[in-house]
């Protein structure tokens, strides 16, 4: 049960190595004890006719395990719309990022540096285009950085404008300045 799939990125289509064992010919021998298995057997779809596609160095070949879910498969050609097939990319990228944030989080948290955490992910990932190029990540992981930190001044700045505009106003109240400070308590 052999179906296709175009992957846009050369790293997302490395990463899947890590997801996945291949075959000689290179096919992904997809499991679901994954959630990116699951969601490839969830997605596929079935047809009477073969659906003609046209393959490119884009395109990847995931084998699909036998599973009550793909029951039905054995009988059909198996193809991924091109709706789901932009889905399916979105959520491989997604699982992609959460991975690396995972990794990196708990590489800093362990104390090492950010040039070792980003090294070893390249090397336990599978990330063979990448070997030797750290900063494709390392850009990633600042650009995501710069926008934590954007997000959090803006918070603090609204913060601190909501504040100042209470305050602000509790000194403008008309029933405050009315009340003379200076008289004695009788």
């Amino acid at each position: 049960m052999h179906v296709k799939l175009d992957i846009r990125k050369a790293l997302y289509r490395d990463y899947l190595n890590y997801l996945f064992e291949t075959d000689p010919e290179g096919t992904f021998l997809v499991t679901r004890n994954n959630d990116f298995g699951k969601l490839l057997c969830s997605r596929v779809q079935y047809s009477e006719q073969a659906k003609k596609i046209e393959a490119s160095e884009k395109t990847v070949v995931f084998q699909l395990p036998k599973a009550r879910l793909l029951a039905n498969a054995k009988n059909h050609f198996l193809f991924y719309s091109k709706e789901d097939q932009l889905k399916i990319q979105e959520d491989l990228e997604v699982m992609f990022n959460m991975d690396l944030d995972r990794y990196y989080l708990s590489g800093v948290k362990n104390g090492y540096m950010q040039k070792q955490i980003i090294q070893s992910f390249i090397v336990s990932r599978k990330l063979v285009r990448l070997i030797g190029d750290n900063e494709t990540l390392k850009k990633r992981v600042y650009r995501e950085e710069l926008e934590n930190i954007k997000k959090r001044t803006e918070e603090l700045f609204w913060k601190a404008y909501n504040r100042n505009e209470r305050i602000d106003y509790v000194l403008n109240d008309d029933r405050i300045l009315n009340v003379n400070y200076l008289t004695p308590a009788k």
